[in-house]
């Protein structure tokens, strides 16, 4: 159970928020992988950032961005060919874990690869806990 700091306990155990796969990323660009709209009636609390990539060239690097486009990772998470890496976030102000991101928010996945070849195979993971807010029906 996590907790939040103006509501109380965020229920339920820490799972999959959403999940992308990327068949490839083209060389030399940061483009956009995937982007992800919380429902209106939540609030998304963002723990653990999961990758996987088959094959990756130099600087292979995936970064997860807020609506703002400010970075919700301390820094970009860089990507390994055939393995798997991950990073849990900096909570914010006040939490025991995870950064809030406000209902009806982009979520964005933004992948960076070097120039001597592209990313393929990049799957995505994020967890987190889910507040369901008092929305009126």
């Amino acid at each position: 159970m996590g907790r939040t700091s103006f509501s109380g306990p965020v229920y339920g155990a820490k799972g999959l928020l959403f999940s992308s796969y990327s068949p490839t990323a083209q060389m030399n660009t940061t483009a956009e992988l995937c982007e992800f709209l919380v429902p209106a009636t939540e609030d998304w609390y963002i723990t653990d950032l999961h990758a996987y990539c088959t094959a990756t060239g130099n600087a292979g690097s995936i970064d997860l961005e807020s609506p703002d486009g400010t970075s919700l990772l301390a820094s970009n998470l860089s990507l390994s060919a055939n393995a798997g890496v991950q990073r849990t976030l900096v909570a914010d102000a006040g939490e025991d874990e995870g950064k809030r991101v406000a209902a009806g928010a982009r979520i964005y996945v933004e992948s960076t690869v070097g120039a001597s070849t592209s990313a393929t195979g990049v799957m995505i993971n994020v967890l987190g806990y889910i507040r369901k807010l008092n929305t009126p029906l």
